[in-house]
């Protein structure tokens, strides 16, 4: 007996272009979303306070990393780089100084929006 499937080689080309493209649409999805809430976060950023050195350093710093995976995640993180390290004590508080969570106030205002955006780059990209 001999089965055959044609067609087969087809079929499984298509399958692999689509993961392709859905990794594509992932990353670029991932990335505008991120971009949303990275100027969210930044806005909500303050420009000085006693922890801040340079006046508006926090706001400027605010940035979206590349594409990161974890645990078969995929992510981007939005933080404060270079010499703000101390974003986390403003976002948090210390036993000196309240928290003033600009990190959470941003990412609040803007994950709606962010999703909304992710969403429309997958169903531009499948043709939906």
């Amino acid at each position: 007996m001999k089965v055959e499937l044609k067609g087969m080689e087809e079929m499984l080309k298509a399958v692999r272009e689509l993961e392709d493209r859905g990794e594509a649409l992932e990353k670029k999805a991932l990335f505008e979303a991120g971009d949303i809430i990275k100027e969210a976060v930044s806005s909500e950023a303050p420009v000085t306070n006693r922890m801040i050195p340079e006046r508006g350093l926090l706001k400027k710093s605010i940035t979206r990393s590349g594409l990161k995976h974890e645990g078969g995640v995929s992510y981007v993180e939005i933080k404060p780089s270079g010499k703000a390290y101390y974003g986390k004590f403003v976002e948090f508080g210390t036993s000196k100084m309240a928290a003033n969570p600009f990190m959470s106030r941003g990412y609040d205002k803007s994950v709606n929006k962010a999703m909304e955006r992710a969403i429309q780059v997958f169903k531009k990209g499948l043709g939906l």
